[in-house]
């Protein structure tokens, strides 16, 4: 910008090398004169018009420069032109005076007039050279005007019209080339303001590129997160359908419970096994469903597993929808959360009442016989073993009976199977008839039975159940119109009198019941043999 300002006045005054305060003045005043001196040529060639015209472009040029002055905000640089001008426009305001007032024939303005000339057409280094000159011209039409007044009147009279056409082209010149220079300036400055404008917009817009870049990264980085958590989301839900779905379908009775034991949720199999609502159930607690529930049992194990966190196993009986008891094996296990947390407890509970009464349909085969109901060889063979070992430990006597169905096997020839069948069950409830409840009457063959009497006293007891269950069987049975006679052959060991083994205590009551039979049958007969 400082180059454009020197431009500027170098238009003007000249080389701008070094710009004292005095050498700016006298350039200024030298200025002035030139201005002057082309107001007097002006308004001696044309007093009227070009007059008027000067001060008109004189005027228009100082008032662009006022206006461009204000707007540049009172720019530092161009103050010293507006002044310049200012200067040069009074001193023109009062050559026009002088000249209006009869004085343009006189030697002062028209001897400013050549003078005015010289400063503009010399170079600022040669400033105080032309000076000079103007004061020795001065000087020379001052001794020329006392020898010879009228010859050098004209002199300066052609030599001020000349000056004053010739300075009215170069006045005007320098006018308009102030004013392009100072619009120049102005448009330099204001492009140099844009330029840096522009520079800081583009660093600001490359900061704001790069903010928003890192904004659209953020909002990518935001959008991908959001959608991995509507995916998670949405996977969550999926489990959360599948789980409940899979709850429902599931036909074991499950339920969640929290740690105040509050259900919170229960499936179908749950509501349809105890005979309550979905809605009546959540909220509430087992005995506000329930009552009827072992409610001592059911808190026990929960409250242990909240405490332990160990899954709980037991089996209890729970009142069914249709009013029965049923055997059930409840499962209940601690509901833990990300943090390790016990939080709940998720229950199922299975009826297990068919299965006990299979498990005691099987210890019942396993223990009796299917056709009469007695204990079979088995559990004969078992107990017979027990209780000769108590017997032993105790020192107590214990008989054993082996009985015997006389002609069984005519029955099945002649009747069949079924008849035989008939006769068995009869007979199998006869002898438990004729026995104490706790006494032990075994079927341990076709139509082979075997009794077992611990603790006996003495051997008339024993002869009184024999001749009780003789009597027993001797009750005819009808069959389809057929009378079946019975009887049986009874042979009896004692322990330890006949034997001190099993295998030894059989034995000999199996020989006794031969005995039996070879002597007529329907009769028992007591082992004579001796124990060892």
């Amino acid at each position: 910008m400082r180059m454009n300002k020197q431009f500027i006045l170098s238009s003007i005054i000249g080389s701008p090398e070094k710009f004292s305060v005095g050498r700016r003045c006298f350039s200024a005043c030298a200025f002035a004169s030139t201005v002057a001196s082309g107001i007097v040529l002006l308004t001696t060639l044309f007093p009227a018009r070009w007059s008027l015209v000067a001060f008109t472009l004189h005027s228009l040029f100082f008032i662009v420069y006022i206006l461009i002055y204000i707007f540049s905000k009172k720019e530092k640089k161009i103050t010293g032109l507006v002044w310049l001008y200012l200067i040069a426009f009074i001193l023109s305001m009062l050559t026009d005076w002088f000249i209006l007032h009869g004085c343009a024939g006189t030697t002062i303005p028209r001897t400013v007039a050549v003078a005015g000339l010289l400063p503009i057409l010399l170079p600022s280094r040669q400033i105080y050279l032309g000076m000079m000159l103007v004061l020795a011209y001065l000087l020379t039409l001052y001794i020329a005007s006392r020898l010879h007044p009228e010859a050098i009147s004209q002199h300066l009279i052609n030599a001020g019209n000349l000056s004053y056409w010739f300075f009215n082209m170069v006045l005007i010149s320098i006018g308009f080339s102030i004013l392009i220079s100072i619009v120049m300036v102005t448009y330099r400055e204001q492009r140099k303001q844009l330029n840096k404008l522009n520079s800081e917009l583009k660093d600001k817009n490359e900061n704001l590129s790069e903010a928003l870049a890192r904004v659209e990264s953020l909002a990518r980085q935001l959008d991908s997160s959001c959608k991995r958590q509507q995916a998670t989301a949405e996977q969550l839900q999926l489990n959360n359908e599948f789980l409940d779905t899979l709850v429902e379908s599931i036909p074991l009775p499950i339920f969640y419970k929290d740690r105040s034991l509050v259900f919170k949720k229960v499936n179908s199999a749950f509501c349809r096994a105890l005979g309550v609502d979905r809605e009546t159930s959540i909220g509430k607690t087992v005995i506000d469903i329930r009552p009827d529930v072992e409610l001592p049992l059911s808190l026990q194990t929960d409250s242990k597993a909240l405490e332990s966190g160990e899954t709980q196993t037991y089996e209890t009986s729970v009142k069914y929808h249709d009013g029965l008891f049923h055997q059930v094996v409840v499962n209940k296990r601690c509901h833990i959360n990300g943090k390790g947390d016990i939080i709940g407890i998720v229950g199922t509970f299975t009826d297990i009442t068919e299965r006990k009464i299979r498990e005691e349909q099987i210890r019942y085969l396993a223990h009796h016989d299917i056709l009469t109901g007695l204990n079979n060889r088995a559990f004969y063979n078992s107990e017979l073993k027990k209780k000769l070992a108590k017997a032993k430990r105790k020192k107590e006597k214990l008989a054993l009976l082996l009985l015997d169905l006389d002609g069984f096997k005519k029955i099945n020839d002649t009747l069949g199977h079924d008849a035989g069948d008939k006769t068995l069950k009869t007979v199998g409830q006869r002898l438990k008839n004729s026995t104490r409840d706790y006494d032990l009457v075994c079927r341990i063959g076709g139509d082979e039975f075997a009794f077992i009497f611990d603790d006996i006293t003495n051997i008339t007891a024993v002869k009184a159940v024999a001749e009780k269950i003789l009597k027993g069987l001797a009750k005819d049975i009808i069959y389809s119109n057929h009378t079946i006679h019975i009887s049986a052959s009874i042979g009896v060991a004692i322990y330890p009198d006949n034997a001190t083994t099993k295998t030894q205590l059989m034995k000999a009551a199996d020989e006794a019941m031969y005995h039996a039979k070879s002597q007529g049958k329907n009769r028992f007969y007591i082992s004579d043999r001796q124990g060892t």
